[in-house]
């Protein structure tokens, strides 16, 4: 069986810079081993743990369970309210009612490029 929970607490700490005795701390747990075997797979957290985790990560429990590749669907969320204000996306938004996460989230990602570029066209993006 694939270890997936592994391997999404590996990048998410990776990606931080951080240790596995740094994230069993900022997790509360005692000693590092405990964490360590949950990356390799040996063990799996609990229900209560896992959401500890997500927290931490600020990501959904979802996404270290493997059932979704979008982190946080409420960071998802906020990004395409922001971009909901802006007219000239509205229209471009309501050509994909009901979208599914991840298509959802492709979106948000291609509207920001096209945002951005116009942004660097008209002069206005702050680097």
């Amino acid at each position: 069986m694939e270890n997936i929970i592994g391997k999404r607490l590996t990048q998410l700490r990776e990606e931080r810079g951080w240790t596995k005795t740094y994230t069993a701390e900022k997790l509360g747990i005692k000693t590092m081993s405990t964490y360590a075997n949950w990356e390799y797979g040996i063990r799996t957290p609990d229900s209560e743990m896992l959401t500890k985790i997500a927290d931490l990560f600020d990501v959904s429990t979802d996404f270290l369970l493997g059932r979704t590749n979008v982190r946080n669907q409420n960071t998802a969320d906020k990004e395409l309210e922001e971009l909901m204000k802006d007219p000239k996306f509205m229209a471009a938004y309501h050509d994909y009612p009901g979208t599914p996460g991840e298509a959802r989230k492709d979106l948000i990602r291609f509207l920001k490029f096209i945002k951005e570029r116009d942004d660097d066209k008209q002069g206005k993006r702050e680097d």
